[in-house]
């Protein structure tokens, strides 16, 4: 971690005395599930929550069906935003908020925002930031026309793709989960 000066986090000067301070690497998935279990473990507890991302709390699971064109509105798939968090669960959640370095002696993180850098110390620190996907090497993954199937986990890399991405009839999976719900038939069935 580097000596130079840094400039302090404003909300750093606001932490409660003897409250323990949480610090979360992550706020999709695994970092918002802990950080919310961390709350009902400990409602004292000053819980940090930095992603380097704009979003937190999006909903996953229903990539599929943006990418597929069932959910036309992506804006539909954010769960919570971190204004409804802190009234929730009075969690402080810190988008745009990207994690460099941790200091393990000085119990600190390095922080890079758009306005520049700063540490974070902390009591606990929980690294929950993801992964990349693997990818095997097959013929023709790189091609134009299996830009559909390409993996991801972020809800900005699927905007557009309905729109502008190939249609490719040999792929039924049009995100990274391999599965796609069957339509309904709308006919009665009667017994």
């Amino acid at each position: 971690m580097s000596t130079a000066a840094t400039t302090p986090e404003p909300r750093e000067q606001a932490r409660p005395e003897g409250a323990t301070r949480i610090v979360i690497v992550g706020g999709v998935a695994g970092g918002m599930s802990c950080a919310a279990r961390a709350r009902r473990l400990d409602e004292s507890a000053e819980i940090v929550v930095l992603e380097r991302g704009a979003h937190v709390s999006f909903a996953n699971c229903g990539l599929p069906y943006h990418v597929g064109d069932e959910i036309h509105d992506a804006d539909r798939l954010l769960v919570q935003t971190p204004q409804s968090l802190r009234a929730a669960l009075d969690l402080d959640v810190r988008t745009g908020h990207e994690v460099t370095a941790v200091d393990v002696e000085r119990q600190s993180v390095r922080v890079q925002t758009s306005e520049g850098a700063f540490d974070l110390g902390y009591d606990a620190l929980v690294l929950a930031p993801g992964a990349r996907a693997t990818r095997p090497p097959i013929e023709g993954l790189d091609s134009p026309a299996s830009a559909r199937c390409a993996p991801s986990r972020t809800r900005s890399r699927c905007a557009g793709w309905s729109t502008t991405a190939p249609a490719v009839p040999s792929c039924s999976a049009p995100a990274s989960s391999g599965w796609r719900r069957p339509r309904r038939s709308r006919t009665a069935v009667s017994t």
